[in-house]
């Protein structure tokens, strides 16, 4: 629907597009902008304005764009969805949601916007309200590759695996150079020798992949594979293969993540958490965290099985809340900057800013779960603002710890985990760090969970996290794989099984290949920490 006070601008809107179309981002910006200088109310240049900032990486300012223009015309549906999407990739998921529910009133039908809908619900965790999206955008283009893998990956999260692996295999079927299927497709069953995809994936590898991130799917994806088989040598070749190429085109230095968490214990220390203004009272949160494929996912299941417990996944509220105060009073704050001033800043308002972010994903039931991983860092923080949440850390062997993290393609806050010594040495910093926060936090908030006590004895660690929680005993704690809830994580596929041990001692197949892991971690290299 075009708003009439837009009509006179149509052949200006026109170049826009041909602007964009072309890749000439700068062109289209500078004629979007005199547009709307013309003509504050020309919903369809300020939409315009917002792809544009979006595509040049300016997130704040499209959503800003997106908002003008969702006001000026709010029954147009693509201003809605980009709105919606806009909030959705600055983490406000509250908004985000609330916004994809505006948009879902005005029955959206255009494929395009069907899809980006169900990105948006997804990105909140509503992967159920997704699921429809997803399939009507493909019923509507059938041949989209980009549609159906959407499909696939919010099916996987779901657990309806043979689903998501037809689905990849169509994926695959329409765009044979969609290396992203093909990784996921490897992860949603053991592999066996009789059916695989080595074959079909070293094929590609020989004809050669132009994409280095290509390449490094394909090779994380039959490392994968390969070790399902036992094929360990031949494993361990496409996953260093993998990982060295990832980390040659990764800027990082692990020194600076080690500063940083120094520099987090000098600042966190009892007395300075102690002193931080009186917190928000909510006795709702719970946090597990822990490193990557350290068995955190296991525990949020456990957890979630109980009756009064719902997960709301990998939230990024805590950190996106922290930096929003923290901005009000200093704007572009440093994260050294934030990691000085973290605790001087009003407790109660984070802790309560955090609550309501997670909404409406949370308040259902008497407490939820925060399941992002990363959260290690601001343990100091999350006691100050929520001081009756409980926060648990997991420890796993640091062999079979690094290695998980190692041949797992981790993108995001886990650079170090590309290679061994610096997975080494981010693993000791990271030891640092929880040890001092169990010498500065009080027992009855903080519990470190050993992974391997938890498969070895069960019952008996689900029962002391449960007491830890201060809920009753539930026998369908220990029914955690049955749980239908969706699952975002890299373990979506085993969570949904039995508690196994056979991930316990796994790098002792590549022994010889990981001696530079070894030679890092020093004094926990020859036994588990318990």
């Amino acid at each position: 629907m075009q708003n009439p006070s837009d009509q006179f601008e149509l052949s200006k809107l026109d170049r826009v597009h041909e602007f964009i179309a072309a890749g000439n981002l700068a062109e289209a910006g500078r004629v979007c902008a005199a547009i709307v200088k013309e003509n504050k109310d020309a919903s369809e240049a300020w939409w315009l304005m917002s792809e544009i900032c979006l595509r040049n990486g300016h997130t704040a300012q499209a959503a800003e764009c997106a908002q003008k223009a969702a006001e000026l015309n709010p029954l147009e549906a693509r201003f809605q969805v980009q709105r919606a999407k806009c909030l959705a990739l600055l983490g406000r998921r509250k908004e985000a949601h609330a916004a994809a529910e505006s948009a879902s009133e005005l029955n959206v039908r255009d494929a395009d916007l069907l899809d980006a809908l169900g990105g948006v619900y997804s990105a909140c965790g509503a992967f159920e309200a997704a699921v429809p999206l997803f399939e009507k955008a493909v019923s509507a283009q059938p041949e989209n590759s980009n549609f159906q893998y959407n499909l696939g990956a919010v099916q996987r999260m779901l657990g309806r695996i043979e689903e998501a692996e037809e689905t990849c295999n169509r994926v695959i079927t329409l765009n044979p150079s969609d290396y992203q299927a093909y990784y996921t497709r490897s992860d949603l069953r053991r592999q066996t020798a009789d059916q695989n995809h080595i074959t079909q994936m070293e094929k590609l590898l020989e004809r050669g992949i132009t994409d280095w991130r290509g390449k490094v799917l394909i090779c994380y994806a039959l490392a994968k594979e390969c070790e399902d088989i036992q094929a360990f040598d031949k494993s361990f070749q496409h996953l260093k293969l993998g990982a060295d190429t990832q980390r040659m085109n990764t800027r990082y230095d692990v020194r600076t993540d080690i500063a940083v968490i120094e520099k987090i214990i000098a600042n966190n220390t009892k007395d300075a958490i102690v002193a931080a203004r009186p917190g928000y009272g909510s006795e709702e949160p719970v946090f597990v965290l822990g490193l990557p494929r350290s068995g955190t996912t296991l525990v949020e299941r456990i957890i979630q099985s109980h009756s009064l417990v719902e997960s709301a996944g990998e939230l990024n509220d805590f950190a996106v809340e922290l930096v929003r105060l923290a901005s009000e009073n200093k704007p572009n704050v440093r994260r050294d900057e934030l990691i000085e001033i973290g605790l001087s800043l009003p407790m109660e308002e984070l802790g309560r800013r955090y609550v309501d972010a997670t909404r409406p994903r949370t308040g259902a039931t008497p407490k939820f779960i925060d399941k992002m991983p990363i959260n290690y860092l601001y343990c100091g923080l999350i006691h100050a603002a929520l001081p009756k949440s409980k926060i648990i850390v997991l420890k796993r062997d640091p062999m079979d710890s690094c290695y998980a993290a190692y041949k797992s393609y981790l993108t995001g806050p886990y650079p170090f985990t590309y290679d061994q010594v610096e997975m080494g040495k981010y693993f000791v910093a990271f030891r640092k760090l929880v040890e001092h926060w169990k010498s500065v936090l009080p027992a009855e908030s903080f519990l470190e969970v050993s992974y391997e006590h938890l498969v070895e004895n069960t019952e008996l660690e689900c029962r002391r996290i449960v007491e830890f929680l201060g809920l009753p005993w539930e026998e369908g704690v220990l029914d955690f794989h049955q749980s239908s809830a969706a699952s975002s994580t890299a373990s979506a596929v085993q969570v949904r099984q039995k508690i196994y041990s056979s991930s316990i001692g796994k790098w002792k197949n590549f022994q010889e290949q990981l001696q530079p892991l070894r030679g890092e971690l020093g004094c926990y290299k020859d036994s588990v920490s318990r």
